[in-house]
């Protein structure tokens, strides 16, 4: 595969997950028209909630070029080598690792992406993703340049809805999040 496919395809795929976390993220704001059919089932709650959390662990996976064992797997490093961002630094020290107990990396791995004693039928997720959202929705903004460059996503990606988002914790702790 050229080195431009390649690019593109990560291109591709880093849109698609900034895209459903933020997505996903904007499915959880009490204005959204679904928010109410949420709070009235727990299973699809848990749903939208651990899915926009594997798409988080995705876009930091990519954004700080975690994964070198795998050759195909996709790295800010490959898509972008001569991108700088201090960002970048603060994410790697907050999302920590995985030996790292209770840091969100840990939480991921132990309490949703893997099958451990660890885990239990609940997990309040909502102070990890107030740590993690506005700093990881940055970096796609900062990035989201790069997409740019690409001229056959250009089309797709200026029309996709990659914005601004925060999030907060409900008094009841369902995690709720804003999107403009």
């Amino acid at each position: 595969m050229s080195s431009d496919l390649r690019a593109e395809k990560g291109w591709v795929v880093f849109d698609y997950e900034a895209s459903m976390f933020q997505d996903l993220l904007s499915l959880l704001q009490p204005s959204n028209k679904y928010y109410q059919a949420l709070l009235e089932s727990l299973p699809l709650l848990n749903a939208v909630v651990e899915s926009a959390l594997l798409h988080l662990r995705q876009l930091v996976d990519i954004l700080l070029s975690r994964d070198k064992r795998e050759e195909d797997a996709i790295r800010l490093k490959d898509l972008l080598p001569n991108f700088q961002d201090s960002r970048l630094e603060e994410l790697r020290e907050k999302y920590g690792r995985r030996d790292n107990k209770g840091s969100p990396c840990w939480t991921l791995n132990k309490m949703l992406a893997h099958p451990t004693y660890e885990r239990s039928d609940r997990y309040d997720y909502s102070s990890l993703l107030q740590e993690m959202a506005p700093l990881v929705k940055d970096l796609i903004a900062a990035v989201r340049p790069g997409i740019l460059a690409h001229s056959r996503l250009n089309t797709a990606v200026a029309n996709s809805p990659i914005q601004s988002v925060t999030t907060t914790s409900s008094s009841s702790g369902i995690i709720t999040a804003g999107i403009w």
